[in-house]
């Protein structure tokens, strides 16, 4: 409702995220409303209400820590759960059918009483994050996806605009082409590449592995595409891609992450990159026996 104060917690710092963040930072309904983690721990009051979005694992969420001081928390995704959330949520909005949390988000906006309310801007960021997530539409596409996307360009909302929030620095650029140097071919099929990065360029490095693994799988042959960086916290990420016969979010499961059948990610901490790659390598092995893949 228009008479309650709403607040997202972000990470400032986080050059993925400035260009948006500053786009509707300069709009009157979002002014002052990204907050950091320390922020939002001071707002928590009897009544807040935490909506988690985009995630299926509490761990993973920008700031863990607020979690466990809200009692009413709302969750919003299109990952499948695969734990225990620890709690009972208000709403659990869940729907791994869907092509991307934004897709969700952009049907309720449309069926609530404010839908005519929500301005070009956010309609282009909406917009942003269904071709994100869909790889400009060739990937986890429904008649739903186009009737959201249908509602975002009524609300004058562009592909043409979206596309440009897309450009990468020059950090993102040699990360990946130094991914796609590394990689090399597992079970005749599987392109596996990684890299250890410096702290420099730890900010580009999750977007850096998810742009690597999907290069890898236009390679003629490759089934399933596997990014694997090491950051210079000892926490390594990895980014998985998959056409129809791998399902790389079995593979990341195995891992402690999640994803889709074709795109799925995780997270190790204190972990090296040897150790991630030896781990990576037998949840694979494991798959493809209990699946019977040769």
């Amino acid at each position: 409702a228009p008479d309650i104060d709403v607040n997202i917690i972000t990470n400032k710092n986080d050059v993925n995220f400035i260009t948006l963040r500053e786009l509707v930072n300069g709009l009157p309904d979002h002014e002052s409303m990204f907050v950091d983690r320390e922020t939002g721990l001071d707002l928590i009051r009897s009544g807040t209400l935490l909506v988690v979005a985009d995630v299926n694992s509490m761990r993973v969420v920008e700031a863990p820590d607020v979690v466990p001081g809200v009692s009413q928390i709302a969750i919003v995704d299109h990952h499948r759960q695969v734990e225990e959330f620890g709690f009972t949520p208000v709403m659990c909005y869940i729907h791994p059918t869907a092509s991307s949390t934004c897709e969700l988000v952009t049907e309720m906006i449309e069926q609530s009483p404010w839908g005519e309310q929500l301005s070009r801007d956010e309609a282009n960021i909406l917009l942003t994050g269904i071709m994100l997530d869909t790889k400009n539409f060739t990937q986890n596409t429904g008649t739903q996806t186009f009737a959201a996307v249908h509602f975002l360009y009524d609300r004058r909302a562009h592909t043409s605009v979206a596309r440009t929030y897309f450009r990468e620095n020059i950090a993102e650029r040699v990360l990946v082409s130094d991914l796609g140097a590394h990689a090399q071919i597992y079970r005749g099929s599987i392109a596996i590449t990684r890299l250890v990065i410096d702290k420099d360029a730890d900010t580009a490095s999750r977007i850096a592995a998810s742009k690597a693994a999907d290069s890898l799988l236009n390679i003629q042959g490759v089934e399933a595409s596997f990014s694997v960086v090491q950051c210079h916290n000892n926490r390594v990420l990895l980014s998985a891609r998959s056409t129809d016969r791998i399902n790389v979010q079995l593979i990341a499961e195995k891992l402690g992450g999640g994803g889709h059948y074709g795109m799925a990610g995780a997270q190790m901490t204190d972990c090296s990159l040897d150790t991630a790659v030896t781990r990576l390598l037998d949840a694979i092995d494991e798959y493809m026996e209990q699946n019977h893949i040769h």
